[in-house]
C-alpha cells in the first residue's frame, strides 16, 4: 500500500529523499518513507478540515491543501536536520578518529586493523563505517575505492574534502600515518578559524535578534495603538452644516484590523529573513537559520501584542 503511495512522487524526488534517508543513517526503504511522508500528511490535513467544519465557516478546500503542502515540507525538512545533524557530528569527531588511526598506525597495526581499532563507541554511528571500512579492506579492497564510499552516506562538503585529500596523498605515495596525523591537525586549526570568526561575527547575530525580537514589536505596537486612536477620534468629529470649508475631515477607511494583520505579516516576514541571515552569519549556512524561526515568530509576534495590550491599558481614557 505504501509502495502505492510513492508512485505518485516525481523521481528526483524519490531519489533526492532516498539520498537523505542514506545521510540520516534510517533504517527504512525509500518507498515506505514517500508513502508514510504521502499518509501523514493526508491525515492531517484531514483532521484540519474536520476542525474547519466544526469550528470555522473558512474555506474547505484551500486550507487542507495549504496543511497538506506544509506538513510535506516539514517532513523533508526534518530529514535535511537529521542528515545535517549526522554531519556535524562526524565533523566534530574526525580529528579525533583520523588522530586515533594514525596513532594505531605507528603503533604498528595494519591498515585495516588500524581503522577497526579506531571504531570507538564515543563516535556514534560513525564507528559502525570505520568498522565498515576495516572489513572491506581486509575483504581484499584498497584503500582508495574503500574510503571513497564513506563519503557517499555523509552529507558534508568538509568531510568530503578530507576524505579526498588522504585519497589525493595516498596515491602519491605519502606515509599514511603522518598523512592522517596532518590531516587532524589541520582540521582542529580550521575549527579554531572558524570559531575565531563566529566570535567577530557575533555582534552582527545580537544586532538583528534585537531588531527583530524587540525594536520592531515595540514600534509596531505603538504606532499600531496610535492609527487606532486617531482613527476613533477623527470618527467622532463632525463638521458644521453650512459653513463652507476647504478641509473635508472624515474617518480613516484602513481599519485597525487590517493594520492588526498587515503587521503580521510584516512579523512574519522579518522573522523568516532574519532567521535566514542568522543562520548563515553563525553556522554559514542559510538554512541552518531555520531552527530559530520559531523563536523569533514567538518573540516578536508575542512582544507585539503584550505592547498593545500594556499601552490599551495605560491610556484606556483616550478609548
Amino acid at each position: 500500500m505504501l509502495k502505492l503511495f510513492s508512485r505518485i512522487y516525481p523521481r528526483f524526488i524519490k531519489e533526492r529523499i532516498n539520498k537523505l534517508i542514506l545521510y540520516s543513517d534510517m533504517r527504512i526503504k525509500e518507498e515506505d518513507f514517500i508513502g508514510l511522508m504521502f499518509v501523514s500528511s493526508f491525515c492531517i490535513a484531514l483532521v484540519s478540515v474536520l476542525i474547519l467544519f466544526l469550528f470555522t465557516t473558512l474555506s474547505l478546500l484551500l486550507i487542507p491543501i495549504l496543511t497538506f503542502i506544509i506538513v510535506q515540507f516539514l517532513i523533508y525538512f526534518i530529514l535535511v536536520f537529521a542528515a545535517d545533524k549526522k554531519a556535524k557530528f562526524i565533523e566534530g569527531i574526525l580529528p579525533d578518529c583520523l588522530q586515533l588511526t594514525a596513532s594505531n598506525l605507528r603503533a604498528g597495526f595494519t591498515t585495516e586493523r588500524a581503522f577497526l581499532l579506531s571504531a570507538r563507541p564515543e563516535f556514534g554511528s560513525f564507528s559502525d563505517e570505520l568498522t565498515l571500512l576495516g572489513k572491506k579492506m581486509a575483504g581484499g579492497k584498497n584503500l582508495e575505492s574503500a574510503m571513497a564510499e564513506l563519503t557517499k552516506k555523509v552529507k558534508s562538503e568538509k568531510f568530503t574534502k578530507t576524505i579526498q585529500l588522504i585519497i589525493d596523498g595516498s596515491r602519491s605515495g605519502g606515509e599514511l600515518a603522518s598523512l592522517l596525523s596532518q590531516t587532524a591537525q589541520n582540521l582542529r586549526n580550521q575549527e579554531i578559524v572558524e570559531a575565531k570568526i563566529r566570535a567577530s561575527v557575533f555582534m552582527y547575530f545580537i544586532f538583528i535578534f534585537t531588531a527583530i525580537c524587540l525594536a520592531a514589536p515595540l514600534l509596531f505596537g505603538l504606532s499600531s495603538f496610535l492609527v487606532e486612536i486617531i482613527t476613533k477620534q477623527l470618527a467622532l468629529i463632525e463638521m458644521p452644516v453650512g459653513i463652507a470649508s476647504p478641509i473635508q475631515v472624515s474617518a480613516p477607511q484602513i481599519t485597525t484590523s487590517f493594520i492588526i494583520y498587515f503587521i503580521l505579516l510584516i512579523l512574519i516576514t522579518l522573522s523568516t529573513f532574519g532567521a535566514l541571515i542568522l543562520g548563515a552569519i553563525n553556522k554559514g549556512e542559510v538554512k541552518a537559520g531555520l531552527k530559530y524561526l520559531p523563536i523569533l515568530l514567538a518573540c516578536s509576534i508575542g512582544l507585539f501584542f503584550i505592547v498593545r495590550l500594556v499601552i490599551r491599558n495605560a491610556f484606556a481614557f483616550f478609548l
